[in-house]
């Protein structure tokens, strides 16, 4: 099994990251979220990673956390949830948001993700009910969106784009400004200086 993997970032798109470990490059699906929080092609970036073998094929999925990783092994052992299924789960919702909605018992921000519906979602509380004490993870209603860069540089690309940039135009330029910004104001401020700059 392959516990995690540490290396060159050599491809970064949407779902997937390709790292270079000692000449070998690793094909990795990830969660859509860590497009803003994964290092930056030629950086050094570690996966916490889960090696998925079926009969025809193998998969190698990784997590920016192991927390994640666990929460995505937790939910490929249930039933009509296949890696694809948990992958869009952790895509949609931070592990916060999930843990916070099983203790609750609301379905509704599970309901929100796509191809899950009622009777998933409903599912999915009951068979994680007992299985997320191990995850030691502040309650999502208790964090305020300023301090999530993924939302507020989430934000940030949906804006670009309604002005007409492309996602890969946006997501470029909102990536290249992370550091300087800490709303999503400033990160479409600084993002529009330089994608101007650059035509």
């Amino acid at each position: 099994m392959i516990g995690y993997l540490r290396g060159t970032v050599k491809q970064k798109r949407e779902s997937s990251v390709v790292l270079e470990c000692n000449g070998v490059g690793y094909e990795i699906s990830v969660p859509k979220s860590i497009q803003f929080q994964f290092p930056e092609v030629e950086e050094q970036g570690t996966l916490h990673t889960h090696l998925h073998v079926r009969p025809e094929s193998q998969a190698l999925y990784g997590f920016l956390s192991e927390q994640e990783r666990d929460m995505f092994r937790i939910l490929i052992n249930i039933s009509s949830i296949g890696p694809s299924h948990a992958l869009n789960i952790l895509s949609e919702l931070k592990l916060s948001e999930l843990v916070t909605c099983v203790r609750f018992n609301d379905s509704k921000p599970l309901e929100s993700v796509p191809r899950i519906g009622k009777a998933t979602a409903a599912k999915l509380l009951i068979e994680l009910a007992n299985k997320i004490d191990q995850f030691q993870v502040a309650d999502a209603a208790t964090e305020t969106k300023s301090g999530s860069s993924t939302d507020y540089l989430e934000d940030a690309v949906e804006a670009l784009m309604v002005m007409g940039f492309t996602q890969r135009e946006a997501q470029s330029a909102v990536s290249g400004v992370r550091e300087q910004s800490n709303s999503t104001e400033q990160a479409i401020r600084f993002a529009l200086g330089n994608l101007r700059s650059a035509g």
